[in-house]
């Protein structure tokens, strides 16, 4: 270790003394200028004297040394294929800023295999050690790699636009990392708003959609107005915070982070998992074993020998069962397979037995089953069935049955959706044309 660690302190053997800080930078749209927030924020970061490291993780694009203008020798491919020392992989960027390059087009790391991923969770665990902030630049959109990085850092900054789409792609991303169990609080990033007034109405507006139909809270990470010095900056390729230091743009991420180091200071203690969430994953996947639950049997002799209906044996099975049952549902290593598997057969031995409640408990589960939340499979598959239950089905349907209201609160007067539709193409699809004029009305209001 150097004797003055300040002379030296972007060496990359030198240790920190704390665990680093994991962000993920993330949208639902590409265009929204994710890959620029993220890298001038790990700039402006680098710039206070801090030891940040950029992963680039957009592995269909790359576009992190594209805008530096910087072509890598070596990307995570050759790291995760065992070509090169996680080492030989950093690139050295502005204000001593470390970058993870990564593969452009090497879409094949979506599934990473077993050793490929024990590979990336020793990569991880020196990068802990070893920097202050470790940036996680993912793809736009909601595949499984850009929720697994989600996921595993302690904190997602969500970057939106005043744009309709860019909004309701991310309320679609908010909406998957829900359904994943997300249960920390978004930042969002309002970018490319012409002023701090349209930035935080943009923000209200998106904020209240999330809340109502996702019940989530969010709060605002700050924003980043349109400005030409950092359309220029990106043609150039080097970033605005270097090009232009006194731009309003660049004070912009100065703000960001400082608020990103307000955050951090609010949630003292916490540890960092970014390295623990993968290796997690790695061992679940090594782990072909489901987990079981077993009924422990605490009956005396006396009860165990007692008529089938005896009080003494009535409700103590069932309140046992009930105990064993909840343990293994919250356990945190049962999986959503096996969760599923395990309703299912429940449903199925109701349906055996009391064919009326099943039904019963069916109906009441479609009903609170929204049509964007099924997949296209699920929504043929729906269709099919219910077109034959109509075409088979000697009685006709109750008369009792309410007629769906128009919704003028949500999707604003008829004759605009109407014009709406009208405009959209067949390819198209309705749900997310709903939701696109949803959010849009929440917007414009």
């Amino acid at each position: 270790m150097p004797q003055n660690p300040t002379e030296n302190r972007h060496s990359f053997k030198y240790r920190t003394t704390l665990p680093s800080r994991t962000l993920a930078v993330t949208s639902g749209k590409g265009g929204v200028g994710k890959t620029c927030c993220a890298l001038n924020l790990a700039i402006t970061l680098a710039s206070q004297d801090k030891r940040v490291c950029l992963i680039d993780a957009d592995i269909g694009l790359a576009n992190v040394n594209i805008m530096l203008g910087l072509t890598p020798r070596f990307t995570l491919e050759h790291f995760l294929n065992g070509e090169v020392a996680l080492e030989g992989t950093l690139m050295d960027g502005p204000k001593d800023l470390k970058i993870i390059p990564a593969a452009s087009g090497f879409v094949h790391c979506v599934d990473w295999d077993v050793r490929q991923q024990q590979q990336l969770i020793s990569g991880l665990a020196s990068l802990e050690d070893r920097f202050d902030y470790l940036i996680v630049d993912t793809a736009a959109g909601i595949s499984p790699s850009v929720l697994h990085f989600v996921m595993a850092t302690q904190l997602a900054v969500l970057v939106i636009t005043p744009e309709p789409t860019s909004l309701t792609d991310a309320f679609s991303a908010l909406k998957s990392l829900k359904r994943r169990g997300y249960k920390r609080t978004p930042q969002v990033l309002v970018n490319m708003a012409p002023d701090a007034r349209t930035a935080g109405k943009v923000y209200r507006r998106f904020s209240a959609a999330v809340a109502k139909y996702l019940e989530m809270e969010t709060e605002m990470f700050g924003s980043v107005w349109r400005d030409a010095t950092i359309s220029n900056a990106v043609a150039r390729q080097v970033p605005v915070t270097i090009d232009y230091p006194l731009a309003a743009s660049s004070h912009s991420f100065v703000k960001l982070s400082r608020r990103l180091t307000q955050i951090y200071e609010q949630t003292p203690g916490k540890k960092p998992a970014f390295t623990s969430y993968w290796r997690f994953l790695v061992n679940q996947q090594k782990d072909n074993a489901k987990p079981t639950f077993t009924i422990p049997n605490t009956q005396t002799r006396e009860q165990r020998q007692s008529p089938p209906n005896s009080p003494d044996q009535s409700d103590h099975p069932w309140l046992t069962t009930r105990k064993a049952l909840k343990r293994f549902l919250l356990n945190d290593n049962v999986s959503i397979e096996q969760i599923q598997e395990l309703s299912a057969l429940c449903l199925d031995r109701l349906a055996a037995r009391a064919p009326e409640v099943a039904n019963d408990l069916t109906i009441r589960l479609l009903q609170q089953t929204q049509s964007d939340n099924l997949t296209t499979r699920q929504q043929i598959q729906m269709k099919e069935y219910l077109r034959y239950l109509l075409d088979n089905n000697p009685h006709p349907l109750p008369k009792t049955i309410e007629q769906n209201t128009y919704d003028a609160s949500t999707f604003g007067k008829q004759h605009k959706l109407l014009e709406k539709l009208r405009e959209q193409g067949e390819e198209e699809s309705l749900s997310h044309l709903l939701e696109t004029i949803k959010l849009a009305s929440l917007v414009d209001s």
